[in-house]
């Protein structure tokens, strides 16, 4: 392939323009099928668009981080990163290998015959647990109007902490509450790229002249949906659902229709004419392994009966 399939030569290809290696199936979701056929414009307008979008988003990080999916960056962090609040032990944040750090806090309240501080801080800060303090109560003696004297702070800090009425908090297993959004344009982004791409590998760059398929490649250039191509997503009740687990990427070619299945969530979209010449009517399926960065093709009769065999089996 000489011309980018995305933008049919739009973007010239030229030494800083060439055509590069692109997943059709994300690397940041497992894929290992890697194809040049996309100039380097259109890979970067993909992956700055709708493929940064779900791979910052939880719905795609969860998984990868259970699955243990490192993707380009090769860094695999937790996706609860951030900072949270716990009515026991305050505010704290998530760090990327998944520890718990508390944030300090300095609470300083003037209760009329003196002041009273309560100062909680993680166990990895305690060494700096004076000099938080010392600044604390310098900013709080500022405020009111008094004059500091850093040699007198600095004991009176130390005098605190050496007399104050410590204790510890542990928290086990703390709670983290929170929502998983979808962007759902992003999402048709992906799964008419994997059509498209997919589509294209099947059956050669011949494919690229189809009508329906040229839809499909103005939809990924453009990253606007088409109302007249058909689809249906999500497509849980779809009865190919039971012949495809959630434990692999799945992509079905059948008829005129292309199923596709990532980490559990299905669509269906309209990849050629009902009788154009790539009709599939026999059906094949793509199997990717996220787990061990494979893939294999079979016949749609062969995982079905594969799947009725572990069925009986079970």
């Amino acid at each position: 392939m000489t011309t980018c399939i995305i933008c049919k030569g739009e973007n010239p290809i030229s030494e800083l323009n060439s055509l590069t290696d692109g997943h059709i199936v994300p690397e940041f979701i497992g894929g290992s099928l890697k194809v040049k056929n996309v100039c380097k414009v259109c890979n970067s307008k993909m992956g700055a668009g709708f493929e940064g979008k779900l791979a910052n988003s939880l719905f795609y990080k969860l998984p990868r981080f259970l699955h243990n999916i490192e993707g380009k960056q090769g860094n695999l962090s937790t996706p609860f990163s951030g900072v949270y609040e716990d009515v026991d032990i305050g505010k704290f944040q998530t760090l990327p290998n998944g520890d718990l750090y508390l944030i300090p806090d300095i609470k300083i309240n003037n209760t009329g015959s003196g002041v009273e501080i309560l100062m909680s801080i993680d166990k990895s800060d305690l060494t700096k647990a004076e000099k938080y303090l010392e600044k604390k109560l310098s900013r709080h003696f500022k405020t009111e109007g008094k004059e500091v004297n850093k040699e007198k702070l600095s004991k009176l800090v130390s005098e605190l902490i050496e007399n104050a009425e410590k204790g510890h908090k542990k928290k086990e297993s703390p709670q983290i509450a929170g929502k998983i959004s979808l962007d759902f344009i992003s999402q048709v982004m992906l799964y008419t790229k994997i059509a498209y791409e997919l589509a294209i590998y099947h059956f050669d760059e011949k494919y690229i002249n189809d009508p329906i398929a040229n839809k499909l490649r103005l939809v990924i250039k453009n990253q606007e949906p088409d109302k007249t191509i058909y689809w249906q997503f999500p497509a849980e009740k779809q009865s190919y659902n039971v012949f495809f687990d959630d434990e692999h990427h799945w992509v079905l070619f059948f008829h005129n229709v292309c199923f596709i299945k990532l980490f559990g969530l299905s669509a269906l979209i309209e990849f050629t004419e009902k009788g154009s010449s790539f009709v599939e009517k026999e059906g094949v399926v793509y199997k990717f392994c996220y787990k061990t960065l494979s893939f294999i093709k079979l016949p749609l009769m062969e995982q079905i009966s594969q799947t009725n065999q572990s069925t009986r089996s079970v």
